[in-house]
Formats: C-alpha cells, sequence, structure tokens
C-alpha cells in the first residue's frame, strides 16, 4: 500500500493600518459588498469553547491579559473555516487569506472585509488558520484535540507573536468540518483584535478641530479617526502587558523537537529545523530594544546549539517588528532533553539578561528508533507505537509511506510529526510487513508476543 502523509497547514494575515494623511479627510476604496454572512453558533461549540480556554492558557503561561471572546470575530471567523474547509485544496490556510468572489462560502475577500461584514467596526484584525485532513475518531471538543491545534498554531513564529500580540485583547473563534470519502477535512480559523479601536470606530465622530494628522481607512464607517487616539486604543491594551513574553516560556515541558511547516515559511532554505525559541520585548514599555546574543544550549553543556536569529533586518517575510526575535536550531532538538536559552540585550539602554529552561517532549507511547540497517520492529497487537526515523539528507521528512504485509495483516498508520510515524498493528503472530520510505526499505515490522521498544 502507498500512503502520502499530508501535514497540517498554518495560514497568517494581518489587516494593517494604512499609512494616516494631513489636511482633508480621504478615504481608502470602499469593498465591493459580500453576501450576506452566515450567522454562526450563538453560543460557542464545545471544540471551540476549548479552544477559547487553551488560547489564553498559552497567555497567561507568559504573563499576558487574557483575550475576550468576541462576537462579530467569532462569525467571520467562522464563516472563513466554513470558507476553507469547502476548499481544500485551493485554499489550505494558504498564506494570502484570500477568498475568491463567486466561490461557495465566500464572504469577503480579505480577512477585514469578511469582518466588516459580521459588524466588526475596525481595520485591525489578526487572522491565523489551521487547517488538517483527518481520519478515524472526530475529537473535537475534547481538551487533548484543543491543546494539538494550539500546539501547532504555537510551533509557527509568525502565528505565535499573534497569539501572544501585546495591544490584542478581543478574540474569535470559529471552525468547520466537510466530511467525505473516509477523511474529514477540519479548518480553525482565529481572528484577534483590538477592543478599544473597535469601540473608537464605533463610537461617535472624535476628531478635534485643526487636528492635522488621522487616519480616514481603519474602521469600517471610514470615518476620519485621529492618529493619537488611535495609538492611545492601542496604548490601553499594551500597557497592561509585561514587558517581555518568552517561547517555550520557563519551566515548560513537553515541547516538540521539531518545526517543519508554516506559510509563510520563516526559514525557506531548510527543509526542517529545531523548535524556534522566541522573545517579544512589548512595545509599549520600551522604545529602543538590542539583542547582543541569543544563544540555546544542551542543559550541562556550554557550546551553543548552531542556530538561526531572525529579527527585523533579516526575517524573509518582513513580518517581524524591530521588538520580535526568533532562534531556530539548526537541527531537530532530542526528545525528552533539557535545554537552556540565554538572551543577552539592551531597553532603551538598561543592560540585561534574561536565562530559562524548557523540555522537549517524547511520544506518549513506545517508540523505536530506525537507523540505516532496517531493523526488524516487533509490535504487539492492539498497542500503539511511535517509529522514529532521524532527519537524513538523503530522507529530511517522511512523507511517501509504502508497505507490503502478510494476508489477513490489518495496520494503521499515523504521523506523529515530520520524522515520526505512529503504526498499531493485527494479525496472526509472525506476520510481516516491510515498509518502504523515501523509496527505500527502511525497516520490517513483525507481529509479536512481546517488544523491545523505548518506554
Amino acid at each position: 500500500m502507498h500512503w502520502r502523509l499530508a501535514p497540517c497547514g498554518l495560514g497568517l494575515a494581518a489587516a494593517t493600518l494604512l499609512a494616516g494623511c494631513a489636511g482633508a479627510p480621504t478615504s481608502a476604496p470602499a469593498p465591493a459588498a459580500p453576501p450576506a454572512a452566515s450567522a454562526g453558533p450563538s453560543e460557542p461549540t464545545a471544540s471551540v469553547a476549548a479552544l477559547y480556554r487553551r488560547l489564553n492558557a498559552v497567555r497567561a503561561r507568559v504573563g499576558l491579559i487574557p483575550m475576550r471572546r468576541n462576537v462579530p470575530l467569532e462569525r467571520a471567523a467562522h464563516n472563513h473555516a466554513r470558507y476553507l474547509a469547502a476548499h481544500p485544496l485551493e485554499n489550505a490556510c494558504n498564506a494570502s487569506h484570500g477568498e475568491q468572489r463567486g466561490g461557495s462560502e465566500f464572504t469577503g475577500r480579505w480577512p477585514w472585509q469578511r469582518a466588516y461584514a459580521t459588524g466588526y467596526e475596525s481595520r485591525d484584525v489578526r487572522e491565523n488558520a489551521w487547517c488538517q485532513s483527518a481520519r478515524g475518531s472526530d475529537v473535537r471538543g475534547s481538551e487533548a484535540h484543543a491543546d494539538r491545534v494550539i500546539r501547532q498554531v504555537m510551533s509557527g513564529i509568525y502565528h505565535r507573536f499573534s497569539f501572544l500580540s501585546f495591544d490584542h485583547d478581543a478574540v474569535g473563534i470559529g471552525e468547520a468540518v466537510e466530511a467525505g470519502a473516509g477523511r474529514r477535512e477540519e479548518a480553525f480559523v482565529f481572528k484577534t483584535g483590538n477592543s478599544h479601536k473597535n469601540a473608537l470606530c464605533a463610537g461617535p465622530d472624535s476628531m478635534t478641530v485643526g487636528a492635522s494628522e488621522y487616519y480616514s481607512n481603519v474602521c469600517r464607517s471610514e470615518k476620519a479617526v485621529e492618529v493619537g487616539l488611535e495609538a492611545s486604543a492601542a496604548r490601553q491594551v499594551g500597557v497592561l502587558n509585561p514587558a517581555l513574553a518568552v517561547w517555550p516560556p520557563d519551566g515548560a515541558a513537553g515541547v516538540s523537537p521539531v518545526f517543519a511547516n508554516e506559510i509563510p515559511d520563516p526559514l525557506p532554505d531548510y527543509r526542517l529545523s529545531g523548535y524556534p525559541v522566541t522573545v517579544q520585548f512589548n512595545p509599549y514599555r520600551a522604545r529602543r530594544v538590542e539583542v547582543l546574543d541569543f544563544t540555546l544550549y544542551r542543559e550541562g553543556s556550554e557550546e551553543p546549539l548552531s542556530a538561526r536569529v531572525l529579527d527585523a533586518s533579516n526575517d524573509p517575510h518582513a513580518k517581524l517588528t524591530r521588538f520580535d526575535f526568533a532562534l531556530f536550531p539548526l537541527v531537530r532538538l532530542s526528545w525528552d532533553t533539557l535545554y537552556r536559552a540565554e538572551v543577552k540585550y539592551r531597553v532603551d539602554g538598561a543592560w540585561q539578561q534574561k536565562t530559562w529552561r524548557f523540555r522537549t517532549e517524547r511520544p506518549g507511547v513506545p517508540m523505536y528508533k530506525v537507523g540505516a540497517d532496517r531493523p526488524r520492529l516487533r509490535m504487539r497487537p492492539g498497542v500503539t507505537y511511535a517509529v522514529y526515523v532521524p532527519p537524513s539528507p538523503a530522507l529530511p521528512t517522511v512523507e511517501d509511506v509504502e508497505w507490503r504485509f502478510s494476508q489477513g495483516m490489518r495496520i494503521d498508520v499515523d504521523h506523529y510529526d515530520v520524522n515520526t510515524l505512529l503504526l498499531g498493528v493485527d494479525g496472526q503472530y509472525g506476520d510481516r510487513a516491510v515498509f518502504v520510505l523515501g523509496g527505500r526499505e527502511a525497516f520490517e515490522l513483525e507481529v509479536a508476543t512481546q517488544d523491545d521498544a523505548q518506554r
């Protein structure tokens, strides 16, 4: 049999503020009105409620204030999730976050237009999306599923910085599922905003006589908003948050060892890397930030890991601000290992240093590590095993999987991460299967009464 593993998709978009202007108010061209938006659920489903809890638990880990549920944003997120689930090949969480007019479930070309369609007033909207093609039981609504979705989104730096925003305090989460042909297309969309900016846009005209700087394209109504008032609205949220946020947080356990998938790709010249470590400085508590050194160590070693640090000066997609920094280990991290991160920096001229530690995960099931010698892996019926294939130049990730097996055997195949398979077998003792990865016979599987997997 042959199967191509389909990794989950991540997409990110932000409706950014356009430049202010001086003199008489001007308007951005008004978008064509989208069709009526679906209302979405009046109360969050169990799945969405779990995602709200998990998102705010993540923010709490780094000292950020919680984001409050916003119904118009939730409806807009629900609408876009329906669009993504209905168009998995065309739009699977693509980088542009655009919808095609005329397609089913269309409610607006861009994220801010879709938010306007449900009654949200401010153009300052950011959107994260996560999609997957799923098989087996539908486990949406469980805390474990919510944790998996949030963990996937947090693995990408651009999505992570959005979730750990200092100046957004409102969020709407939507989900949609399209089932068919033995698989489910699942889509989850997160839209965030600033409640004070939204109230400013929803309120009466607040222009001061003689004001020379204002925005004319930051509200659904296109009314003029003074630059100072718009900045004040952002600051009202920003000052409630701490001076910096790091991820993974100090003391974190169960951290993924690997990063391999984000749209857009912050590391386009690498198929995979170790899990990125990030530092965000709060722009509402600092004016100037200089990072002098940012390093990652295996605990107990003083030799820093080979890494690439991204900031506003070398971000290939120009999404990072001068307050955002991301360290990518250039090789996959080890399972169940303690790491130490250190950053030395100056904030407004004052020298500071921060050190923190985190531990990587190990699969919660028996695990085999596959070398180059085509090992025989003994597996007991009814037990799920992880099969880890260390990345190599010839096989950086495990995507194309083929297997041949004894008549009467049943083999369940899934992926844990881009280098690790999850396998379950059923059959007669002594039944065997051969797995081919990347065109090469990689390992043999045997149904047995005992195994010798790592635990």
